[in-house]
């Protein structure tokens, strides 16, 4: 009985030696095939290429020919899109209206807003030269006693 217990002890170490190598062959293989790039090569032969985009319109321009070598990213054809071009000009309108605002507010004030301004200074100057004057008056006619205190205070209200 004694050799029976052996040989199965024995036959178990094998064992648990052979799947921990199919494990460990296993975990490398799997690691490694992850980082290499699968390269395959071939020929392709096709009697129709079907090419869509997100753009709708007709293809105005091819700027590949049969067996060119293309990447992903290149431009292979150029589309005519009336609803891409009336977009595209609608974005160029909204461009040149925003910059003509910028001009408009880069260049500062207008002229005739300045010319009005300043007339409107001057006008005000004289008035207050005017009531400045006509406080001095009504003042020495109220030391005459000859307004009243009402008229002297609303002449140095105006003023």
């Amino acid at each position: 009985m004694e050799t029976n217990n052996k040989g199965y002890t024995a036959l178990t170490v094998v064992f648990i030696a052979i799947v921990t190598l199919i494990v460990a062959i296993s975990i490398w293989g799997i690691s490694t095939s992850r980082h290499r790039p699968q390269i395959i090569q071939g020929t392709i032969e096709a009697e129709q290429v079907r090419i869509s985009g997100k753009l709708p319109g007709r293809i105005g321009r091819f700027y590949v020919s049969e067996g060119d070598v293309v990447h992903a990213g290149d431009t292979l054809v150029c589309i005519l899109s009336p609803e891409a071009e009336a977009k595209r000009s609608e974005a160029v309108a909204m461009a040149e209206a925003a910059q003509a605002q910028s001009d408009k507010v880069d260049g500062g004030t207008r002229k005739e807003l300045i010319r009005a301004a300043e007339q409107m200074w001057i006008g005000a100057k004289a008035q207050r030269e005017l009531a400045e004057q006509t406080y001095g008056r009504i003042r020495r006619l109220w030391a005459d006693s000859v307004v009243t205190l009402q008229r002297k205070d609303e002449a140095e209200a105006m003023w």
